[in-house]
């Protein structure tokens, strides 16, 4: 009998050894998944709201509304960190996820709270900009410290500069400077514009900007003029920022397109729409974009100025097109963005819901793609 109990008791043991070999093993709990970053084209209206696309195929990634928080800029977008300009200071965020992570307003400079008040731009983990009082800064966005000295100039930067070898240029009203960009209390020079100056541009070894309708070159050494153009017969237009490619100078006064040869300081050939312009042009692959109060997107061939194609959207266009991985994308008031291929062919559009000024921005997560009047265009 005792023996019989003892069997029993084995197998009973060999039984529960059997189920608990069968049962689910023990997994660590899980965590969430990292989701992968991926390149996106950023593009505002005048709904204050910021969208994120897919630009390959316009697909909604994120969205965030300002509500009465002016943009005044495109977002600046550096190593993941967007900048957004607004009438309340800049918005720091991440731009990948779309989420706020500061918003930076003042500075307290010579004894007072100084409210941001200028244009921006980004290099390297720090923010150029000025406050009220007239002050130009330079500040880590992280950290909100002002690295090195501030400045007074009186007023606020008017555009977005450019970063050329170890120095910044930017401008104030019709003044252009170039400071050491490590630090901007040295002074390389200033240049005086015919009018308030557009975003400067670098370009063959000269600084290129625009004053009352009038191009103005400069050296980069000396900030001294080299030689200017004035489209004939003056009139009223924008000084939108002029281009430089293939040693041309391109840029926008009245309702024409001017391409003016480099050497020669005279112009190649000129493109006349039906209504004036306001953005500036887009260079890419022997052909310059932009688009036009008459409803058209253009697309002219850099050699003779002829027409490629055009596309007539549903309302006037004030922004500056990019260029993206052979796509071309520009916004229009009609509340649309449009991306089109660059034979002309509509690829996709989407409904901003509100009126279109600013240019899109595109963030591949090695570099960002500017529109001209960014001062930073990758062309």
């Amino acid at each position: 009998m005792l023996r019989s109990q003892m069997r029993n008791v084995i197998l009973f043991s060999a039984l529960i050894a059997l189920i608990a070999s069968c049962a689910k093993p023990e997994f660590s709990t899980d965590e969430p998944l990292i989701p992968a970053k991926r390149p996106a084209l950023y593009i505002t209206s005048q709904s204050n709201v910021l969208y994120a696309l897919n630009p390959a195929t316009g697909a909604h990634i994120w969205e965030k509304d300002f509500g009465t928080n002016l943009i005044t800029q495109e977002p600046v977008v550096e190593d993941g960190t967007a900048l957004v300009r607004t009438d309340m200071g800049i918005v720091v965020m991440d731009a990948d996820k779309g989420t706020i992570s500061d918003t930076i307003r003042e500075f307290f400079i010579d004894d007072a709270n100084r409210t941001i008040n200028g244009a921006i731009s980004v290099k390297g983990g720090l923010c150029y900009t000025s406050t009220a009082g007239g002050y130009v800064i330079v500040f880590d966005y992280k950290t909100k410290v002002i690295v090195k000295s501030t400045v007074k100039y009186g007023d606020p930067i008017s555009s977005s500069g450019v970063f050329y070898n170890d120095q910044f240029i930017f401008t104030i009203q019709d003044k252009v400077y170039m400071v050491n960009q490590n630090d901007i209390s040295i002074l390389a020079w200033s240049f005086t514009a015919s009018g308030n100056a557009s975003n400067p541009t670098v370009g063959g070894g000269s600084l290129y900007v625009t004053g009352s309708a009038r191009l103005h070159c400069v050296d980069l050494l000396t900030g001294l003029e080299i030689w200017n153009f004035n489209p004939p017969g003056g009139g009223v237009g924008y000084d939108a920022a002029p281009i430089y490619y293939g040693g041309n100078i391109i840029y926008p006064f009245g309702n024409t397109m001017y391409c003016i040869d480099s050497v020669a300081h005279a112009p190649r050939w000129v493109y006349k729409t039906d209504e004036r312009l306001a953005g500036a042009a887009y260079a890419y692959d022997n052909t310059i974009y932009f688009g036009s109060f008459d409803n058209y997107v253009y697309a002219i061939n850099i050699i003779d100025g002829s027409l490629r194609w055009r596309y007539r959207t549903g309302a006037l266009v004030l922004s500056s097109p990019i260029v993206y991985n052979n796509h071309i994308y520009i916004g229009g008031y009609d509340k649309i963005l449009y991306s089109f291929d660059t034979s002309g062919r509509l690829d996709w559009k989407f409904n901003v819901n509100g009126l279109v000024n600013l240019a899109p921005v595109i963030y591949d997560l090695n570099k960002t793609i500017y529109p001209a009047a960014s001062g930073s265009s990758m062309q």
